[in-house]
């Protein structure tokens, strides 16, 4: 009897160790599939994962452009070089900033040509919108838009596939100043350093009531912290990579 129930546990144990290492192998395939945006699960890049203590200063030019020459000014005070999504529409109403962020050494990204709501546009009407806001932003800077931060954040399961057929990357962030809100100086600070980490994309906008103002003491506190300033573009990995669950972007081997 002992001999015939040691037999069985013996049976029991290869059993589960054949079904462990089968239902891992899905695991590893998906970690080395990264040639599409289907095989990333269809998500945004919110952050990027790096060794290396940098985060990339974000903005969104939507609404006014009175305190571009301000945050210009701070950036380029503190060295730091950041990304700037810009709406179609606001390009063509204020070509001369555009071209201050450009000859200012800083990226430009596009956010769309007039801030639609993506979700309730068609896949042909979203890819028109992307291709406007290329054509319009190649055409003050004389350069292809690589990136897009859709409007309002806004993503389909179809939209990250979408852009990649225009040849962008959709970008979103992982720490949200809240600066369109009306904060004060103080509570977007707030909003920002207890959040920073490495690869971290931090969200601003444009014409907003303090942002211009709180911009010198959080450039300056994340300074002290230990992190450089990197612009998304250089902080992205290029292929192969995958996307998590969180949307951050993780160099992976082939």
């Amino acid at each position: 009897m002992k001999i015939l129930v040691f037999h069985k546990n013996t049976l029991l144990i290869l059993l589960i160790a054949v079904f462990i290492s089968i239902s891992l192998v899905p695991v590893s395939m998906t970690v080395s599939r990264t040639s599409s945006a289907k095989d990333r699960g269809n998500l945004p890049i919110y952050s990027v994962e790096t060794a290396e203590k940098k985060v990339a200063i974000t903005f969104n030019c939507a609404w006014g452009n009175e305190d571009i020459d301000s945050i210009l000014d701070t950036l380029d005070t503190y060295g730091a070089k950041c990304t700037f999504f810009i709406v179609g529409t606001w390009a063509e109403k204020h070509p001369e900033s555009v071209k201050k962020i450009q000859n200012a050494g800083h990226e430009i990204g596009s956010h769309g040509y007039d801030h639609g709501h993506y979700k309730k546009m068609t896949d042909k009407a979203i890819k028109e919108d992307i291709s406007k806001a290329g054509a319009v932003l190649k055409n003050i800077t004389g350069t292809d838009c690589r990136l897009l931060r859709a409007p309002y954040g806004e993503y389909t399961d179809k939209t990250v596939s979408l852009a990649e057929e225009c040849g962008m990357q959709t970008i979103q962030w992982n720490i949200d100043s809240l600066d369109y809100e009306g904060l004060s100086e103080a509570e977007i600070k707030d909003r920002i350093l207890p959040r920073l980490n490495s690869g971290a994309f931090i969200l601003f906008h444009t014409g907003t009531e303090n942002t211009r103002l709180a911009l010198p003491d959080i450039l300056k506190s994340i300074l002290e912290k230990g992190y450089a300033f990197e612009t998304v573009g250089n902080l992205l990995h290029g292929e192969p990579y995958i996307v998590n669950h969180e949307g951050r972007q993780i160099a992976s081997e082939t």
